[in-house]
């Protein structure tokens, strides 16, 4: 996918560095016109890999995913008492738990926010479940760490 975006945006700066070139010689650069498209289209497409490489070797949980991703709490149904805090790049986020998950423990969950990357995400999950533990005296009943 990242191949052929970088290939296509290689291709349109090979067209304006050619036609750039045609310009500014009064046509001297026709000649090397579609070698300098070739090369830059190739130069295009070899970055655009690497990028897609690159976010690939990233794990899902890595902080520097640049996936959007919600901040969630779950809630107690008949208490309203906020049993976890988390964070998720689902999708849908509610399928980060099965339904059987949710029947069993009483619980739904409810999006804080979302943002476009994991890393603030993140931090917000901390502080807020910093400051349940600091009001509480107790991580939420959920929860195994901040």
């Amino acid at each position: 996918m990242f191949s052929k975006a970088g290939g296509a945006v290689g291709f349109a700066s090979g067209l304006l560095v050619s036609g750039a070139c045609d310009a500014v010689s009064g046509g001297v650069c026709v000649p090397a016109n579609p070698a300098i498209v070739l090369q830059a289209t190739a130069a295009g497409a070899a970055g655009g890999a690497a990028l897609g490489t690159a976010i690939d070797s990233l794990h899902g949980n890595d902080l520097g995913l640049p996936r959007e991703t919600a901040v969630y709490q779950l809630v107690s149904n008949s208490s309203r008492e906020i049993m976890k805090y988390g964070i998720t790049s689902e999708a849908n986020p509610e399928a980060r738990y099965s339904k059987a998950f949710y029947n069993a423990l009483d619980i739904h969950m409810e999006i804080i926010t979302t943002f476009e990357s994991r890393l603030p995400a993140r931090v917000l999950e901390v502080g807020l479940c910093v400051k349940y533990t600091v009001t509480n005296g107790k991580l939420p009943a959920l929860s195994s760490r901040c």
